[in-house]
């Protein structure tokens, strides 16, 4: 029986976000900014005691746009992929 391909145990997010697809990767981001600006606090908001930690996340919520960097050199890394497939039959100059 075949193993199957794990993927290793040190990757992070940052190396997950480069290898997948890029739209896959403003998907993940989209979802992880409204979790933080808007479900969190929402949660948050009926506890007096926990009401400042829904505040924390909704102004932290802006810094997972930073996840959209790794976003982008994966969509120029597809991109530039596409412009040379031949250089995978051949060998490429430069």
């Amino acid at each position: 029986m075949a193993r199957r391909k794990t993927r290793k145990k040190d990757d992070g997010i940052l190396e997950l976000l480069l290898n997948a697809p890029w739209q896959g990767g403003v998907i993940f981001t989209a979802f992880i900014f409204a979790f933080l600006r808007w479900f969190i606090p929402s949660q948050l908001s009926h506890n007096q005691i926990l009401l400042p930690l829904g505040n924390l996340s909704k102004n932290l919520a802006p810094l997972t746009l930073l996840l959209l960097i790794p976003v982008l050199l994966a969509y120029f890394k597809q991109k530039k992929a596409a412009l040379q497939p031949s250089c995978r039959k051949i060998k490429c100059q430069g």
